[in-house]
């Protein structure tokens, strides 16, 4: 951790540990912004064109980092709110569908289920209790058509491991702010000896629509 001491020069004595909400920017993206803004006002959109392959360098760097399929896989959006409601009002849900989440989720990781229930989506909240894992996946059922689960818990900082790969919902949504990681997992929507990658991740939305069917597919959606 020394060798990024000087990414983040925070005031004398400060030791800011709320990375997960709003944190510190690292140097070079402050120097990041500050140079685009030099720039916009200077020359307007005039540099379009080159803003479109920076963009394209950041979604092949995200893809590397991730191991996603392509860079088409990846969706930049402004934070984790944002995408949640991407995936949460971009599903065709059924009367009668459940969201498994658990009972110390980040609001945001919470309310945008809640707001589904116009259309008849049941949120099922679960008691993580001293065996996590196994209580949420036993709140998965027939109905069950999405597990949204932080990869981090607000309320405890219990860690979720990549257990997803004996999870049962067609779809599994992660928001993860402290961590990255991709790991192989067989879906309901595809057999099960056909490996499915279900991501955490981080400054991006990774979405894939489902294998042989309509519903979605394990979407990642994070700060």
């Amino acid at each position: 951790m020394s060798s990024w001491k000087h990414e983040f020069p925070q005031a004398y004595a400060m030791r800011y540990l709320n990375h997960a909400a709003v944190a510190p920017w690292p140097k070079r993206a402050a120097q990041a912004v500050t140079e685009f803004a030099a720039e916009n006002c200077q020359y307007g959109a005039r540099n379009y064109p080159t803003w479109l392959v920076l963009e394209q360098r950041l979604r092949d760097r995200l893809t590397r980092l991730l191991n996603a399929p392509a860079s088409s896989d990846i969706a930049l959006v402004k934070n984790t709110s944002e995408a949640l409601s991407f995936v949460a009002f971009g599903l065709d849900w059924q009367s009668g569908d459940q969201v498994v989440i658990s009972d110390e989720e980040f609001p945001s990781n919470r309310v945008v289920w809640e707001a589904l229930a116009r259309f008849g989506v049941e949120v099922v909240e679960v008691s993580l209790g001293e065996t996590p894992e196994a209580n949420l996946l036993a709140a998965c059922g027939p109905r069950t058509r999405l597990m949204a689960i932080s990869a981090v818990q607000y309320a405890s900082a219990w860690t979720c491991p990549r257990w997803a790969r004996a999870a049962r919902p067609r779809a599994y949504c992660s928001a993860s702010m402290p961590s990255s990681s991709w790991a192989p997992c067989p879906s309901m929507s595809r057999p099960a000896t056909a490996p499915s990658p279900w991501p955490t991740a981080t400054s991006g939305c990774w979405v894939r629509k489902a294998w042989g069917s309509s519903t979605a597919a394990p979407i990642c959606a994070s700060s």
